[in-house]
């Protein structure tokens, strides 16, 4: 989230001043008994379905892509009975190795300098690792600077979607979901 004043300005220059920008909905149903709506361009159309699955995560709501990302964020979730917009971020780091989860924590931290030079922070990141199981995925986060970020300005929370579930990191530690 930004100050609400930079916030809303932002959104405002982004969609052309209306709270959809006339963005078209790409997406609109009834996920696992919640329902998601997204509208806009997402730059990668395998965006779609993580962006569905995000806003399935947070107990629905609407996703709106910025189309040309800001550095960092995809767009913006505004939840279900709410009016607060949270900027999201995708990442797909399924091709990398197993053995070397380590690496997807480089580039995270690039996408967190990234997100607060955008001027953002509390944006909710959702990570696909499908190489590993939640166990695994779980263990690695737990023993590792990942457990922190929630902490620090970037991230409000992750989700790391795994082979067999879901790990949500946020203030109160790491879990399977």
């Amino acid at each position: 989230k930004q100050a609400a004043g930079n916030n809303n300005e932002q959104i405002s220059r982004i969609t052309g001043g209306s709270s959809s920008g006339g963005l078209p909905v790409i997406f609109d149903n009834v996920v696992s008994g919640t329902r998601v709506i997204v509208r806009g361009s997402p730059e990668n159309p395998a965006e779609i379905p993580q962006a569905v699955d995000l806003v399935r995560l947070e107990g629905g709501g609407i996703a709106d892509f910025l189309g040309k990302a800001q550095q960092g964020i995809e767009g913006f979730i505004t939840p279900l009975g709410s009016t607060e917009r949270i900027p999201f971020s995708l990442k797909d780091f399924s091709a990398t190795n197993p053995r070397k989860l380590r690496n997807i924590l480089k580039r995270i931290n690039k996408n967190a300098t990234n997100i607060v030079s955008e001027g953002f922070s509390d944006v909710i990141l959702r990570v696909e690792i499908r190489q590993v199981d939640s166990t695994e995925a779980l263990n690695f986060i737990k023993n590792g600077p990942i457990i922190n970020l929630p902490s620090e300005a970037a991230f409000e929370k992750l989700y790391f979607v795994t082979s067999d579930g879901t790990v949500l990191v946020d203030s109160s530690g790491a879990r399977i979901i």
